[in-house]
This record gives structure tokens, sequence and C-alpha cells, in this order.
């Protein structure tokens, strides 16, 4: 019952910040273009904001996967990837269809 919780705690979580009207990284752009010029200036090019970005999708889905995995078990683990490309699916197609000012990306 308590994994039930917490999942449908983090889907709301999810849905919230995926479904805001403004790009979720606003605040901390500065900040993110500060650190990529940095990683740049000490030999980490390959650190960008695209890879930081794509790095951080999987990383926020990686919670709801997981419990996914646990509350469906062994014989049916296979339901949360679907589940989670489900759920990217639906707020990629929302951003691009429904909220001008986000970027809907297959990236993402």
């Amino acid at each position: 019952m308590a994994l039930r919780v917490l999942l449908g705690a983090y889907a709301a979580l999810l849905a919230l910040v995926g479904l805001l009207p403004t790009p979720v990284d606003r605040p901390a752009h500065r900040s993110l273009g500060r650190f990529v010029a940095w990683c740049a200036a000490h030999g980490l090019g390959f650190v960008d904001y695209a890879r930081i970005e794509f790095t951080a999708n999987i990383l926020w889905f990686v919670p709801f996967g997981l419990l996914l995995g646990l509350i469906f078990g062994l014989r049916r683990w296979w339901y949360a990837p679907l589940l989670c490309l489900a759920a990217s699916v639906v707020i990629e197609s929302a951003q691009g269809l429904l909220l001008p000012e986000r970027v809907a990306s297959l990236g993402d």
C-alpha cells in the first residue's frame, strides 16, 4: 500500500513538473550556462546543455520506473518501461500541443 501511495505522489509530481506552463530550468538557466562554460574551460567540453537535459530527464523517470517495477513484480516488470514511455509521450505531447512556452522533444 505504501508503495502505491508513493507512486501516486511521484506520478503527480512528474505530471506537475512536466505540465508547468514555463520551462522548469528557467530559474537555473544562468547557473547552468556558467557550469557548462566552466566545464568547457576545464577540458570537459562534452558536458553541454543538451547532455545535462537528457541526463536529467532520464534521472527524473528512474524513481517512477523503479516504483512501478516494485509494484508489478518480477512477472510483470516489463510494464514499468512501457508506462514510463507512455507517461513521457503524454507529457511531451501536452507540452507541444498545449503549452506554448514549453518545447516538446523526442530527446526527452
